[in-house]
């Protein structure tokens, strides 16, 4: 039996936005995982774990897992951009932590799929604050850096 000619226009566009919905629901994996490169030489390195948040819409938890890094000190957690240079911190209430004795830290957070994966950032980074002040970005340097574009993995 066939539809009517009137209501074949409704029915295509309710297929079709059936079909999208289920596509934007699956798109994304459960799980994406960016390594986390020593951009000192100071033998550091991490790793982001990227997770959908169950039903929560748009929203990402990320956990980072870190090693190698100067023993008790400050550091905070940047999406990067590279042209033109931007920096937006990357966490909900803080982006930093401190290491413990052993140069070893976890980072957990949450952001939205948009900053995530929208191409706008290039990177998550982490910088390294020697003098512990985080107000003080002028004398913070890099010491960890993932590649948005490329460096996934799942």
């Amino acid at each position: 039996m066939f539809l009517a000619r009137s209501h074949k226009k409704p029915v295509f566009l309710l297929v079709s936005l059936i079909l999208l919905a289920i596509t934007l629901g699956f798109d994304y994996p459960a799980k994406k995982i960016l390594p986390l490169k020593d951009a000192t030489g100071g033998g550091g390195s991490g790793e982001a774990v990227i997770e959908r948040m169950g039903t929560t819409y748009g929203q990402r938890s990320i956990g980072i897992d870190l090693s190698g890094l100067k023993p008790g000190s400050v550091y905070t957690v940047w999406l990067e951009r590279k042209e033109p240079r931007e920096l937006k911190p990357l966490g909900v209430d803080e982006h930093h932590f401190k290491t413990g004795a052993d140069g070893k830290a976890r980072y957990v957070t949450q952001s939205s799929e948009y900053d995530i994966d929208n191409f706008h950032w290039d990177y998550i980074t982490i910088y390294y604050h020697p003098d512990g002040d985080l107000g003080n970005t002028k004398d913070m340097t890099l010491a960890l850096k993932g590649d948005l574009k490329y460096g996934w993995h799942t």
